[in-house]
C-alpha cells in the first residue's frame, strides 16, 4: 500500500512521548515515506492516508449466516460398579 502525509499536517512539527528514549520532536516534512509502518505504531497513524489507485483490487465482503442449534441427544451409559474383594 502507499501512503502520503495528510495536507493539514504538512509543514508541521509534531511531538512525541517515548518511554525508553523521552520526548521526541518529529518534522513531518523529513518523514521517511518508507518507513510509515514503524510511524503508524507509535502513534501517528492519524498523519497518513492511504494512496487509493485505480489497480487497485475491490474489497472482498464476507457473509456469515447463522447456524440452527440442534439439540444432540446424550447416550446413556451403564454404570460399572467397582469389583468389591
Amino acid at each position: 500500500m502507499e501512503y502520503k502525509i495528510k495536507l493539514e499536517y504538512v509543514g508541521k512539527t509534531v511531538k512525541i512521548y517515548d518511554r525508553f528514549q523521552g520526548t521526541k520532536t518529529i518534522v513531518i516534512d523529513k518523514l521517511d515515506l518508507t518507513k510509515v509502518k514503524y510511524y503508524q505504531t507509535i502513534g501517528l497513524k492519524h498523519i497518513f492516508e492511504e494512496v487509493v489507485t485505480d489497480t487497485a483490487p475491490e474489497p472482498m465482503v464476507i457473509e456469515y449466516t447463522a447456524v440452527e442449534d440442534v439439540p444432540v441427544k446424550k447416550k446413556r451409559t451403564k454404570k460399572v460398579d467397582a469389583p468389591t474383594d
